[in-house]
């Protein structure tokens, strides 16, 4: 099994919340798409993390573990009105996921340990001054080793069934 974040970017991030504030039900982090996950090496029972960076801070909104990854077409058939569709190649579906929360900050301490692949080694997340995570340092898929992923689920409330 292997762990990912994928970096929504802030304005995506802004419009996403305010959709859950006016919709209150739970939503479910249960889709998402990429042209990066089959890259990254991404596959069926692997965990994704929807993250971003606001004002120097890291925010988790939610993780999914990867139920299918679809293509284009594939996801076409199932969202036949385009709704929520991207036209990227490779489309997620969730087994198991949290609720959304875009308000959920993790803490400058914890953010400062997590570790993540980089040139086949690991290392830390950049900030550009201290106490100030840099906005570029989680662009795109990054992968983490599974301890810096125990750390993220500390935060998150147990993953729920998708149901259909």
């Amino acid at each position: 099994m292997r762990y990912f974040t994928q970096y929504c970017p802030n304005e995506d991030w802004f419009e996403e919340q305010e959709v859950l504030e006016r919709e209150p039900a739970a939503r479910l982090f249960d889709y998402t798409a990429s042209s990066l996950f089959r890259r990254r090496g991404a596959a069926v029972g692997d965990h994704l993390y929807l993250v971003t960076v606001l004002s120097g801070r890291l925010y988790i909104a939610g993780k999914m573990e990867i139920g299918e990854i679809v293509s284009l077409a594939e996801a076409t058939r199932r969202f036949p009105k385009g709704e929520r569709l991207f036209q990227v190649p490779d489309h997620l579906f969730a087994r198991r996921v949290t609720p959304l929360d875009y308000t959920r900050s993790v803490p400058i301490s914890i953010t400062a340990r997590l570790l993540f692949y980089k040139g086949g080694s690991l290392a830390p997340l950049k900030f550009s001054k201290p106490g100030w995570l840099d906005s570029q340092t989680l662009r795109g898929i990054r992968e983490m080793p599974q301890k810096t992923a125990e750390t993220l689920d500390a935060l998150l409330p147990p993953l729920e069934l998708v149901k259909n």
